[in-house]
């Protein structure tokens, strides 16, 4: 039998709700002023219980929709080739597997670094510089959890702003800050 689009898209999300992911990790490490409103530890929870369903806002749906022409022209700018990944799978921590990430793409050659994509409207004080680290927290917890999983020293931010500035952002491996995260989630979903 052949599995549709819809059937796979539903299997990822009962995978993903087996753990915690990249975009999630946000609602447990910060304080309320350092993450999105739509990312709050009783959100996760009641999305992680099954008692609500994880709410899809305009932007969110927006920027799926624009993330492989982001990819594609962070690609070109880039210089580098890279590859798209599966959005249905979740991919899992080896040391702690109830830690996963859906990646957006990676890049096809040298470092593999992963890469995700960010459809923003405007560039405020939470960033820095193209090319620089300094990324909103939420997002840099995003990107951590990306190199956990896949092992990689380095990963990278692709955002268009205002639907037309094209920047990137490379974050690097920290472990002191891999550490926190596996204690963390480990902690809270043990907690919870």
């Amino acid at each position: 039998a052949t599995i549709t689009e819809a059937q796979r898209r539903e299997a990822w999300l009962a995978d993903r709700r087996t753990g915690i992911g990249g975009s999630e990790v946000a609602a447990i490490l910060l304080a309320p002023e350092d993450r999105p409103s739509w990312c709050s530890p009783l959100k996760l929870w009641l999305e992680k219980r099954g008692l609500a369903e994880a709410a899809e806002n305009n932007a969110m749906r927006a920027g799926k929709r624009f993330e492989r022409s982001i990819l594609e022209l962070y690609a070109e700018t880039r210089g580098v080739a890279i590859t798209f990944a599966d959005p249905w799978e979740f991919v899992r921590d080896k040391q702690l597997p109830i830690l996963g990430a859906s990646l957006d793409a990676r890049w096809a050659e040298g470092d593999r670094r992963p890469v995700d994509a960010k459809n923003i409207r405007f560039k405020d004080a939470k960033w820095g510089d193209a090319g620089s680290e300094q990324i909103p927290l939420y997002y840099a917890c995003q990107l951590a959890v990306q190199m956990m999983v896949t092992g990689t020293e380095v990963s990278d931010l692709a955002v268009l702003f205002s639907g037309q500035d094209m920047e990137w952002f490379t974050v690097y491996r920290d472990l002191e800050i891999e550490a926190i995260i596996r204690a963390r989630v480990a902690a809270w979903w043990e907690r919870h």
